[in-house]
């Protein structure tokens, strides 16, 4: 066995020390930023953010290359669904007008919840290691892990700041938006055979079974389903708060 831990599987100590410290690093950057620093230029927030994020993209398509001995591997084609935000980011965090205000909701929603979704399950980013140290082996985990944290503090702070009021009726932007990177990541799937999305094969995904009994058009239809289910989420909290602070104005 290497390492002072069991196999890494999820829930499994290497997973909760990694999602501890990365949701502890998120809550402890917004407190310093909003309550303590007190950041008046929150753009720059989302940009700085954006450009680490990009930077953890970039060394983890360097080492994919490296480790196929200089091929491209399909399995790093950034289609999957935590790839989104490498579109949605820069154009949030350094565009303007009516297409960034569309793209506010799905950015928020998405980000927040595929990010929240990984960490509470890392079945593919765990790596071999048993635990986080010693760092060789680690390379992707820690790269996954902090991709993650910049995706979930990215999303919290567009609310926290006040750059972004979620409501109700943004769940159709949002919507909209995931269906458009579903619709990219079907097509890449059809092209080189891959599983962006798990629009594909469902590998990894406990409702696999849904493509394999009753065919791809309710699978289709089942993930179109969840998906709308888990991106509302997120904005209920804020619906619960419009409708407390409406009631007690009455």
């Amino acid at each position: 066995m290497n390492g002072i831990f069991a196999t890494p599987v999820p829930f499994g100590p290497k997973h909760l020390i990694g999602t501890a410290w990365v949701l502890s690093l998120v809550i402890l950057s917004l407190f310093l930023l909003l309550r303590v620093i007190k950041v008046n230029n929150h753009r720059r927030v989302l940009r700085i953010v954006t450009v680490l994020l990009l930077i953890l993209e970039v060394m983890k398509q360097v080492k994919a290359i490296v480790d196929a001995g200089g091929t491209y591997p399909l399995w790093a084609l950034p289609f999957q669904l935590c790839s989104v935000p490498l579109y949605l980011f820069p154009l949030v965090a350094f565009g303007n007008g009516k297409f960034r205000d569309f793209l506010l909701p799905g950015t928020y929603t998405i980000s927040l919840c595929a990010a929240l979704a990984m960490l509470s399950f890392p079945s593919t980013v765990l790596g071999t290691t048993d635990g986080w140290i010693p760092l060789v082996g680690n390379y992707f985990p820690i790269v996954s892990f902090a991709f993650h944290g910049c995706m979930v503090l990215f999303a919290l702070y567009l609310p926290l700041s006040g750059i972004y009021r979620p409501k109700g009726k943004d769940f159709g932007k949002a919507y909209l938006t995931i269906l458009f990177f579903a619709v990219i990541a079907i097509v890449v799937n059809s092209v080189f055979g891959t599983d962006m999305m798990f629009l594909n094969n469902g590998y990894g995904m406990p409702f696999a079974f849904i493509l394999q009994d009753f065919g791809r058009a309710a699978y289709y239809l089942f993930m179109a389903v969840l998906a709308g289910a888990v991106l509302f989420l997120p904005f209920i909290p804020f619906i619960v708060k419009k409708r407390e602070g409406s009631s007690s104005h009455r």
